[in-house]
């Protein structure tokens, strides 16, 4: 096995943490010593796996459940070349909507469910978390000092509670008071009694506090313990498959344990309890837990307690297969970090943050903080004294300054061939930088309050002059790129020989001469640019060959900041290529904030080696068995084999979902949260595709769940995402057709970014699914929402395409030969347009749909099709005035091939001896056969003369 030392991973440091609570031994006077059983719910390698595929995240945030609509606002094309959103609702604001598609008691849990997760997740600042400010909160309650000593003991009676073990956890109330008890089991005397009244200190809240019972004051906080006592022995779940441990993989792949309280309680656990000791002060309270309810009289519940202490405790030979997993884990994720240029892949891992503590380095700063604000000092003296923080910082103050630096060294450090940070190959980098990464060399999930403050330590209060802060402590990064470029050389220690040149720009943008309608001049722009990619590049990680950095800048714009200092702001993109990835990341440095995004186009050749590695560690003996652990680290394989055929892979879950499309038992989109890669945005926009197409095609209303799946994930995602924003747009445009996303209002200027390469997905798989008259829907949709009507935009379609897909969507469309209905009420439709250029062209473009059907379909050589052929040869119509058709400029050997399928109709179409059309075969020939000619005479090749009968 590979070195864990050396292992990416999205967790920081949590293998060897996982490694340590492996080894663990748990003693006790009545039983011999144990360990975590590693195939039971206390090995805390399930949720870290969990959490590395996004399934939690997946759960709170797609869940169609959950109602999470905000108003997305896509711009007209004058206001932005890209898709933006404003978001009119807070994740405060989720709700559990009111109509859900279960019914009697399932429709009750599944309410109290996602209640309850919403409130144990709130989520609040936009990524999966459990942290909020509610004081009424089940985490201000488990936080409280009056439950401090006991918190362990609760989480570990809630866990033992959703396994059927009736632990005696009691809600009390009186007229004065509500407590949470944990009654022991053979003594009327408790293990505690906590009152669940909100912690007071001062006025109103103490006056509150007088009134426990004050409806919504301690509702919230009993509503989940309530939820997890009430549901330990929850029949309904076990009836209709919500099991926390399915007993065959194909059971865990409809991932209908994800609705079960077990998998709520472990995932909470897992988030809270975030240190060794912690973890293994719970270890310990499961096990006295355990323990008590075995010694019991009552011969049934130990019975049930000693079941429950061989599932979750086993004996200390068992280390060995728990280091097993916990090392195949690492394995699999460092072949699925192999390729990855940026240490990121998700915008929300390098996101600001409000709150961030100062830090103060030396007597000099507080000198100055004395000399402008002594009143001030005076007050906080014990806050500000040398090399200390100050935890009462600014709240408004968001650290987008320092996001931006801590971000840029995480790509300059960034040792993609032993997936850490390092710093050697830095000159003389700081000591706090060094120190920093030596402690986060692992540090790839999303950045904490706590990995903030510490990385103010390498920010704040540099010993450099020309530093501009916002603060007299010397914290809060003033904004502006060369302020940024300064901090950048100041901590990699190579200011010294830096400060000329970003000195020399300084003084160029001085230069009134430079500046042309508030924006940098193109020459200096590209000055600029050049000096940060040669800086960057000197302070990137150095001898991989395969791996490029190019640097790319825009929009600069110079501006002089209140405190008379030069600045300019602007984009700067930082991009990294290999033979098989290009990967971005995009800073914009504004004069109030600095936003940060990133931007993958992964895979561009996938790395076989890569996939035989993980196919290698699908077949180790340990995950063959049928242990929980084992279906979860075979599926993560799977799903990374899977990256480089996104569509594939829909393609299964899309059949494994559609016996889900109706009111009936088991419906549920757990399978697409277990299987969703949320990094991968081609693979989302696969999925928001064939769903779509599949809610089309069942004609579903919008209320249905799969509409709400797809609402909740598509309106994040018209935010900035370059990669798939053509695609969205027009996915977004056939959407609302069926009156889909009422919350996301589109500009009617947006139809003319309808992209005919996703058009052309959304009718290739339609055929896969074999539904024509959701493909003449489709096709209807496109004659009437096109830019000025212009029914030959469905033309230009099947021209474009390859022809085997062509194919395919003609013979969707006849019916395989059976019927030109549908080709008959897209004629019907493109009659009936108004607007454009007049009937003539209508006519013509219909000639060209037409010409184009036949000469695909004269390949078929059934009868049915030869039917076909002669209904639409009889549906070209000869104008008055005007060409019959366009003949598209295509190559020469095109050309050649439809005037060869023409002469070769002669015999199959029938009625061909009529005047009329055989005046029309001519005129058709006629136009392809000049065509040709005129090509062959521009081009000066005379040669390889079409011969062509005189008709």
């Amino acid at each position: 096995m590979g070195s864990i030392e050396r292992t990416h991973t999205e967790q920081g440091l949590r293998f060897r943490e996982l490694l340590s609570l492996q080894r663990y031994i748990i003693r006790s006077e009545n039983q011999e010593e144990v360990v975590i059983n590693p195939e039971g719910p206390l090995n805390q390698l399930h949720a870290y796996m969990y959490r590395v595929n996004g399934i939690m995240h997946n759960k709170r945030f797609f869940s169609p459940e959950i109602d999470m609509h905000r108003c997305a606002l896509v711009p007209s094309e004058n206001e932005s070349a890209s898709l933006g959103c404003a978001c009119t609702k807070e994740n405060t604001e989720d709700r559990v909507h009111s109509e859900l598609y279960q019914t009697g008691e399932m429709f009750e849990y599944t309410r109290e469910y996602f209640t309850t997760l919403l409130r144990m997740f709130p989520s609040v600042d936009g990524h999966l978390s459990i942290h909020t400010s509610s004081k009424d909160s089940f985490f201000a309650f488990i936080n409280s000092s009056r439950v401090s000593e006991h918190k362990y003991r609760i989480l570990a009676s809630l866990l033992l509670l959703t396994e059927g073990m009736p632990v005696q956890m009691l809600i009390e109330k009186s007229a004065e008071s509500i407590h949470l008890t944990l009654r022991k089991m053979e003594d009327i005397s408790a293990h505690f009694s906590i009152s669940m009244g909100r912690e007071c200190e001062s006025g109103k809240e103490r006056k509150e506090a007088q009134n426990p019972l004050k409806e919504g004051y301690t509702n919230e906080v009993a509503e989940v313990i309530r939820f997890f006592i009430q549901n330990g022995e929850n029949r309904i779940l076990k009836k209709e498959g919500h099991v926390i441990e399915p007993k065959l993989y194909s059971d865990f792949k409809l991932g209908m344990f994800l609705n079960t309280p077990g998998f709520l309680i472990q995932m909470y656990i897992y988030e809270y309890i975030d240190t060794v000791y912690g973890m293994q002060s719970f270890f310990e309270s499961v096990h006295a837990i355990l323990c008590e309810y075995m010694a019991c009289t009552d011969k049934r519940l130990s019975s049930k307690a000693e079941q429950l202490f061989h599932k979750y405790f086993a004996p200390c030979s068992h280390v060995s297969a728990g280091v097993e997993y916990i090392e195949t884990a690492a394995q699999i994720l460092f072949y699925l970090n192999k390729e990855k240029l940026l240490p990121f892949f998700l915008n929300e891992q390098i996101k600001p943050m409000q709150g961030q503590s100062c830090y103060i380095r030396s007597v000099k700063s507080l000198e100055s903080i004395c000399k402008a604000q002594l009143s001030e000092i005076e007050r906080a003296c014990s806050a500000f004294s040398m090399g200390c923080t100050d935890n009462n910082s600014e709240k408004n103050y968001i650290n987008c300054m320092e996001a931006t630096a801590l971000a840029m060294f995480c790509c300059f450090a960034y040792d993609q061939e032993n997936q850490m940070y390092a710093t050697d190959h830095l000159e003389a980098p700081s000591a706090d930088l060094v120190r920093f990464f030596r402690v986060h060399r692992h540090m790839f999930k999303e950045a904490a309050l706590g990995t903030y403050n510490a990385w103010n330590r390498v920010v704040a209060d540099l010993d450099n002059p020309s530093i501009c802060y916002i603060s007299q402590n010397r914290n809060r990064l003033d904004t502006g790129l060369l302020n940024l470029l300064r901090v950048v050389t100041e901590v990699a220690g190579i200011y010294h020989k830096e400060k000329e040149n970003i000195d020399k720009i300084e003084a160029a943008i001085k230069d009134c001469s430079y500046l042309e309608e508030n924006m940098l001049d193109p020459h200096l722009t590209q000055e600029i640019q050049t000096y940060i990619e040669t800086l960057f590049k000197s302070l990137s990680v150095r001898g991989h060959s395969f791996k490029t950095l190019s640097i790319k800048c825009g929009f600069f714009s110079p501006v002089i900041t209140e405190r008379g200092r030069v600045d300019v702001f602007g984009i700067v993109c930082m991009t990294y290529k290999s033979a098989a990835v290009e990967e971005s990341i995009c800073f914009e440095i504004l004069p109030l904030f600095t936003g940060i995004k990133i931007m993958l186009a992964r895979n561009i050749l996938p790395d076989m080696s890569t996939n035989e590695s993980l196919a290698s560690l699908q077949k180790f003996p340990c995950l063959q068995g049928n242990a929980f652990i084992q279906f979860m680290l075979r599926h993560t394989i799977e799903l990374s084999l899977r990256t480089h055929e996104a569509s594939h892979t829909v393609m299964e879950y899309i059949k494994l979902g559609s016996s889900f499309a109706g009111r009936k038992r088991n419906s549920s989109m757990n399978c697409f949260l277990l299987a969703m890669q949320t990094e991968d945005e081609l693979y989302i926009l696969d999925l928001v595709r064939c769903l779509l197409v599949l809610a089309f095609d069942l004609n579903l209303r919008s209320p249905h769940y799969i509409i709400r799946f797809l609402s909740n994930m598509i309106a994040p995602r018209v935010v900035d995402i370059d990669l798939m924003h053509s695609g969205l747009a027009t996915l977004i445009l056939l959407a609302k057709a069926y009156k889909y996303f009422p919350h996301i209002k589109i500009d009617p200027a947006i139809y003319s970014k309808m992209d005919c390469v996703e058009v052309s997905r959304v009718l290739a798989y339609i055929t896969e699914i074999d539904s024509p008259e959701t493909m003449n829907r489709i096709l209807l949709l496109l004659i009437s929402a096109n830019e000025a009507g212009i029914p030959g935009y469905i033309d230009r379609i099947l021209i474009c395409l390859p022809s085997v897909w062509r194919m395919k969507i003609l013979i969707c469309l006849t019916r395989s030969g059976r019927s030109a209905k549908y080709i008959y009420s897209i004629l019907e439709a493109m009659k009936k347009i108004k607007r454009g250029s007049g009937a003539h062209n209508i006519i013509r473009r219909s000639n060209n749909l037409l010409i184009t059907i036949i000469s695909t379909l004269s390949e078929k050589k059934e009868e049915s099709y030869t039917n076909i052929l002669t209904e639409c040869f009889g549906m070209i119509v000869v104008p008055e005035v005007g060409v019959l058709c366009n003949v598209p400029t295509v190559s020469l050997m095109l050309l050649n091939e439809r005037v060869a399928c023409f002469l070769s109709l002669k015999q199959r179409l029938r009625f061909l001896h009529l005047p009329e059309n055989f005046a029309k075969f001519n005129i058709i020939l006629s136009l392809y056969t000049q065509k040709i000619e005129s090509i062959h005479k521009a081009t000066a090749h005379i040669n390889n003369h079409v011969q062509v009968h005189d008709w």
